[in-house]
């Protein structure tokens, strides 16, 4: 398997955002995936990100995984413990530090692919990220670069799990953690939604999603400037906000759906692409 793992200046604690370039030997577009808050992204077998990247990479499709900076990296050491390792690893961490490092990701690989179609794949914040990377300008954070608005004129495609507007009353303790007790006012998100410009948007939404109720994904989505009819809104049957659980049940299933979406719309748009039916 073809990895590239990149080191760039990140905007916080160990001040690194780590890439994972995969298959970029293949032609056609590159999958940005951008995991959710206080998440990790590798090629570590189990790793969710990791995963998509391999059923892309048997589409010959590329991706770039993108783990923003922190203070640790030890995830497992926490168990199930998600509030322990949000604060430990986060501690102090801003929204436009997280926006920032989404940024300088963006605009590195944008540097290496000049020519190639990027489609940022934002799983909850980071499809929140996506919508702020194409349509407002990167963040001044103090201590860091000014970045420059990155050319984004190349994006044709945007893909968005799980992401609203407002989350679900009992998911409100969460904005207590960091990174999320700093979040942009909603009117914020919605006018980089209403500035995002992409030929196609395809949102997928788990019907057992815990963290965002139906109507705020879709008020989102709906915001966004999209070409025709090339706007799609797809309701996973008995799936829950992280895309792991189908029915209660840990399953690669709903990512194994979502990949499929991704690989038809390339065929549809690169047939030349698409690989030949198996026998």
């Amino acid at each position: 398997m073809n990895v590239e793992r990149v080191s760039i200046r990140g905007s916080f604690g160990d001040e690194k955002v780590l890439l994972h370039l995969v298959g970029t030997d293949y032609p056609g577009p590159l999958v940005l995936l951008f995991h959710g808050v206080h998440g990790c992204a590798d090629m570590t077998e189990g790793n969710k990100y990791g995963d998509i990247a391999r059923l892309l990479l048997k589409q010959r499709i590329a991706s770039c995984l993108v783990e923003t900076s922190r203070l640790r990296r030890d995830r497992d050491t926490f168990g199930e413990d998600r509030d322990s390792w949000a604060k430990e690893a986060f501690r102090g961490k801003t929204f436009s530090q997280d926006l920032w490092d989404i940024f300088a990701a963006f605009r590195y690989v944008r540097t290496c692919f000049p020519e190639r179609p990027l489609w940022p794949w934002g799983f909850s914040l980071g499809g929140i990220e996506s919508l702020f990377l194409l349509g407002s300008t990167p963040p001044h954070v103090p201590g860091c670069g000014e970045l420059p608005k990155p050319d984004v004129s190349g994006t044709p495609c945007l893909f968005v799990s799980g992401s609203g507007d407002a989350l679900r009353p009992e998911a409100q303790e969460s904005r207590k953690l960091p990174i999320l007790d700093s979040l942009f006012a909603q009117e914020n998100l919605h006018e980089a939604a209403r500035r995002t410009r992409v030929q196609h948007l395809t949102v997928f939404y788990g019907s057992e999603d815990a963290t965002f109720p139906e109507e705020s994904c879709r008020r989102l989505a709906n915001l966004v400037h999209c070409e025709g009819e090339n706007r799609r809104f797809l309701v996973l049957d008995g799936c829950d906000h992280s895309f792991r659980t189908l029915r209660g049940v840990p399953s690669q299933e709903p990512i194994r759906h979502m990949c499929a979406v991704v690989t038809a719309l390339r065929d549809t748009l690169s047939p030349e692409l698409r690989l030949p039916p198996q026998t």
